[in-house]
């Protein structure tokens, strides 16, 4: 055997290899077509298409079993003469197949033209049955070539869809399913999954870091997978500082001790990498984090006004962006009262001169205000409240925040957090991606603000530590957030006890918010919520909504950022109100592989032959609406809806299958896959055989399909 290259080959598969199977595929293509022809096969719409060349081939998927069994036997007549190989083989369009180039741009920006025989023979056999029996044009084909040679690094992640199912399977010579007529756009899809796995694989071997996170990460849900790989194109979109700021790059060690133990940092004023990564417990977490961060990036650009000079452009931005902040402050403390928010300075916001500034000093009162207003950083006592309160709560400390809105809020210095101890020191100062700051370069830093921005008043003395008031006021919060976790407490206590007592609404993993639902008091929940109560301090999977009672309580709770479950659709799946609203909320119309599917067919249906009952059909409806704007749409529409049909037919469900014929799922379904239902139909035990042989005969009806088997071999 000759070898010409290393990289002909594809996986153990030779060049010869390859070169045979395509002059295999052309064989076939003749012999196929030779005793379709003969047995006067080529009729009606098949007959029509290949005279006009809208398909190249004919396979036996074309045709019924009786005539597949008549096709078979003549091949089995037909010989080929060595002349007749001969011409097979040189078929022009294999000639131009082996000659099919296309332009790769390379990782240096520089491009690179590949041509098929001279760089990757070994793809040819597969190249060759989608030209010639999927019908795939050549710039079809240079496209696949392209996204081939880009993904080559990775095929071995490779995902085709499978039965709706996303399965791994190896780019080799056994890649084509004859049994399946989309080859080439299965390979395509995954082509583009690989395109987005890149991103993500990006993202996730980022995760390493932190062994819990990641194995989080290999144990995510699907719709977890859908959140994630959204961030992933979001880090993709931005600049490489920008994604370090979230993720930590190498940066100067100033912390002299260790934040959990205490004791003398060994890596103090050295470079090493730093990440706040570390500090994400699951998934969950990593996700709602890189959300914030991924929105507080967006919300720093400016728009362009047409005309408008550079100078005044960069001032009406810093004015819009510290506004609207205020605002934001606004609203946190219309939530919290005394556990909100002050803004210390400016003594006025509206003051042109001072706005125009951008500086703005906030003293943050709660974990909670710190969670409305500081999502954009890194910090640690925003992410946990056990920090918060190791920084915090657990001391006469203050907590400020200074925020520069001369630079987006994406930059390291663009916010500081600093926790003033009794009499002015320094219990801690981050900047926006947690990396500690000394006072006195901190100190520094105002002092350049006030001269940059004309600044007269001394920055530095607006930090004041509590007062003997504030402390005392403090010592009743600590006894407020003991009183809130308590069962059996009215709207008007847990108001005062946040409001003037300044109590933490989320203490102890939201304990309030979940007494009351447990108390099915909506009016008493939504009066939590109102205070700045947190749904999302848990995992979806122990989330408020499990212990929610009744739509009206769900519904609030989804409107307040509660996460929709599999375990919330089981009690609305055939209440048309609460299903829309909950997929409107963003359930996840195909979850648990179709599962919303599969249970309006179900419908009243109980473990019985005799007792099929009824669809949920309004329900059905309803889900196909949403359905339409997922994947799962696009791959009924192009025929992949097999074990759809298959789980409507087994549960007899006539009406759920006119409206699949109606909008065209059932046009596109391959005769194997038609097979394979009259089969699933066939050994169902779902319904009697009086009601299975209905169905059979509304398929061959209204489809054109004939049922391999005789009505008496149905059970």
């Amino acid at each position: 055997m000759k070898l010409i290259k290393y990289n002909q080959f594809l996986g153990l598969n030779s060049v010869n290899e390859n070169l045979d199977k395509a002059k295999k595929f052309l064989k076939d293509r003749y012999l196929i077509m030779a005793a379709v022809k003969e047995l006067d096969l080529l009729k009606g719409e098949l007959g029509e298409q290949i005279k006009h060349g809208e398909k190249k081939s004919v396979t036996l998927n074309d045709f019924g079993e009786d005539d597949k069994n008549k096709i078979k036997a003549k091949i089995r007549e037909i010989s080929l003469t060595p002349e007749t190989v001969r011409v097979i083989e040189s078929d022009p369009e294999l000639k131009k197949l082996r000659e099919l180039k296309t332009e790769v741009v390379l990782p240096n920006g520089s491009r690179k033209t590949y041509q098929l025989d001279r760089d990757n023979m070994g793809w040819l056999s597969t190249f060759t049955y989608f030209f010639f029996y999927e019908d795939a044009s050549f710039e079809d084909l240079s496209n696949i070539y392209r996204k081939l040679i880009e993904n080559k690094d990775i095929m071995s992640n490779l995902k085709i869809d499978v039965n709706e199912v996303l399965t791994k399977k190896a780019f080799d010579l056994n890649f084509i399913d004859t049994n399946v007529t989309n080859n080439m756009e299965k390979l395509s899809d995954g082509l583009d999954r690989l395109e987005q796995y890149r991103k993500v694989k990006k993202i996730a071997d980022k995760l390493s870091i932190n062994p819990r996170l990641k194995e989080s990460y290999n144990n995510i849900s699907e719709m977890n997978m859908e959140k994630f790989t959204e961030i992933a194109e979001g880090f993709d979109s931005l600049t490489d500082e920008q994604v370090d700021g979230f993720f930590g790059s190498i940066q100067l060690d100033t912390f002299e001790t260790q934040l959990r133990t205490g004791n003398p940092n060994p890596l103090y004023n050295t470079f090493h990498f730093m990440s706040t990564l570390p500090r994400y417990q699951n998934i969950e977490e990593f996700i709602k984090a890189a959300k914030q961060y991924l929105n507080s990036v967006e919300l720093s650009k400016d728009e362009v006004i047409e005309g408008e000079s550079e100078e005044d452009r960069r001032v009406r931005g810093v004015r819009r962006r510290f506004l609207e902040f205020c605002e934001k402050v606004d609203k946190c403390n219309i939530k919290l009262g005394n556990s909100g928010a002050e803004i210390v300075f400016p003594e006025n916001r509206y003051d042109t001169d001072l706005n125009k500034a951008g500086i703005l000093i906030v003293e943050v009162k709660s974990f909670t205000s710190n969670q409305m207003l500081n999502g954009h950083t890194s910090h640690c006592i925003k992410d946990s409240i056990g920090n918060w309160n190791s920084y915090v709560s657990s001391h006469n400390n203050k907590q400020y925040y200074i925020y520069d809105f001369n630079v987006p809020l994406t930059a390291n210095n663009s916010t500081i957090g600093i926790t003033i101890e009794p009499g002015q020191s320094v219990r801690a100062c981050h900047n926006r991606p947690d990396t500690s700051i000394s006072t006195s370069k901190f100190k520094e830093m105002l002092k350049d603000f006030e001269k940059t921005y004309h600044i007269e008043q001394d920055l530095w003395s607006m930090l004041k530590p509590m007062t003997k008031e504030e402390i005392e006021r403090k010592e009743r919060t600590k006894i407020a957030n003991r009183k809130i976790v308590e069962k059996g407490l009215s709207i008007e206590e847990i108001t005062k006890l946040v409001k003037e007592d300044g109590a933490e609404i989320n203490n102890d993993s939201g304990k309030c918010l979940e007494n009351a639902i447990e108390e099915n008091d909506i009016e008493k929940v939504e009066a939590i919520l109102k205070l700045g109560a947190l749904t999302t301090l848990k995992k979806k999977e122990d989330g408020p909504l499990l212990k929610a009672n009744g739509i009206d309580m769900i519904k609030l709770l989804v409107e307040y950022g509660a996460e929709m479950n599999g375990a919330i659709f089981k009690r609305v799946v055939n209440e048309v109100e609460p299903l829309q609203f909950c997929l409107s909320a963003g359930l996840d119309p195909n979850f648990g592989s179709s599962l919303p599917l599969r249970s309006c067919f179900q419908g009243t249906w109980v473990d019985s032959k005799n007792k099929p009952g009824e669809s949920y059909y309004d329900s059905f409806l309803l889900l196909m609406e949403y359905i339409k704007k997922t994947k799962l749409w696009d791959d009924l529409i192009k025929g992949n809806g097999n074990q759809i049909i298959k789980w409507a037919a087994e549960y007899g469900r006539i009406e759920c299958l006119k409206y699949l014929k109606e909008i065209k799922i059932l046009d596109n379904i391959s005769d194997s896959d038609w097979g394979d239902i009259f089969t699933w139909i066939r050994i169902s035990r779902k319904r009697a055989k009086e009601d299975k042989i209905k169905v059979i005969n509304w398929i061959e009806e209204n489809t054109g399909k004939k049922c391999p088997f005789e009505m008496s071999d149905i059970r």
